[in-house]
């Protein structure tokens, strides 16, 4: 059931739990990240200019908070998952 009180379909709950899941996966990248120097030249590999680098690896936010921001998500795509990680998606 969802919160509105009507049944959810499968392939809706498989795409819940898929988003879920790679945010899980993001917030644990960002945890292994440790320090803020690590965190900024991690991203800057990944593509993310200076300026916003330094601003994300310097937040003081939890990693499951952070693995929503539209920084993180262009720096670690689904795709990064997928392809290079292995991921298999449900559904």
């Amino acid at each position: 059931m969802s919160e509105s009180g009507r049944p959810v379909t499968p392939e809706v709950r498989c795409a819940q739990l898929n988003a879920w899941i790679v945010r899980r996966l993001k917030a644990f990248l960002w945890n292994q990240w440790r320090l803020p120097r690590t965190k900024v030249r991690k991203l800057k590999q990944l593509g993310i200019g200076h300026k916003d680098a330094m601003i994300m690896g310097n937040t003081r936010k939890k990693p499951w908070r952070i693995s929503r921001t539209p920084t993180l998500n262009f720096a670690l795509p689904l795709s990064l998952f997928v392809q290079k990680k292995g991921l298999l998606l449900l559904g």
